[in-house]
């Protein structure tokens, strides 16, 4: 049992991974150059934090239900296998990936990125808010963190005053990129729109690893989790 310190950094490091999403960070990036940037950018990031407020939230319960469910031990241990497996499939499929658009570069890769990033430099506030929600809570990529998050967060039998103030922190942590750019962009003016140039323009040369890059670490993160129910570590 994981007492609420080590909770905390463990939900915020996996937060961290959706924070850290490229094509969300590209999108707001690409917000912040337009003529609408203040309104559009705000926003999303403030669409973007009550999603994962609300995602975090419900995967917490969720998890208290599960968990409370009567499985037996080898119930449990083929269900961990199966989630074993499939991320060891997914890393592979991902690396793969990466391997064949370095060895057979496809000039369509990336396609969907480009569009993204193309709706965000004309969005407006409404638009931003859709975009937030498609990036956060229909975004698959999202998922094994809050799975991960909300096992965590159940298995460390906090008291709810503990549970409800890492949740509420640890959506914080995952929308950490998004309040600091807008911010800081917003209160610096013109003095960083080279560094968002600079960074739209590296994910467009890169768009084709948005795909891999989810797999590999949706795999890796699907790979933790069965390991802590076959017993391989413990957090």
């Amino acid at each position: 049992m994981a007492g609420p310190g080590a909770l905390l950094v463990l939900t915020a490091y996996l937060a961290w991974g959706i924070a850290t999403s490229p094509l969300p960070i590209a999108g707001v990036a690409v917000m912040l150059l337009s003529d609408r940037a203040k309104r559009t950018a705000t926003a999303f990031t403030a669409a973007w934090w009550m999603c994962q407020l609300v995602a975090i939230s419900v995967f917490a319960v969720v998890a208290h239900y599960l968990l409370a469910m009567h499985v037996t031990t080898d119930e449990r241990r083929a269900l961990a296998t199966a989630l074993a497996v499939l991320g060891v499939a997914m890393v592979f499929a991902g690396v793969v990936a990466v391997l064949w658009e370095r060895w057979r570069p496809n000039p369509n890769s990336g396609a969907h990125t480009r569009a993204f990033l193309a709706r965000a430099q004309v969005a407006g506030p409404r638009d931003a808010v859709g975009m937030a929600l498609a990036t956060s809570l229909f975004n698959i990529t999202n998922l094994p963190y809050w799975v991960s998050i909300g096992l965590l967060i159940e298995r460390s039998h906090a008291e709810l005053a503990t549970k409800v103030a890492v949740v509420l922190i640890t959506s914080l942590v995952a929308s950490s990129t998004f309040l600091v750019i807008t911010a800081a962009v917003l209160l610096t003016g013109n003095r960083l729109q080279h560094r968002l140039e600079s960074g739209r323009d590296f994910l467009v040369r890169h768009s084709g690893g948005v795909v891999p890059s989810f797999l590999i670490i949706s795999g890796l993160v699907l790979i933790v989790l069965a390991g802590m129910d076959l017993g391989w570590w413990h957090l």
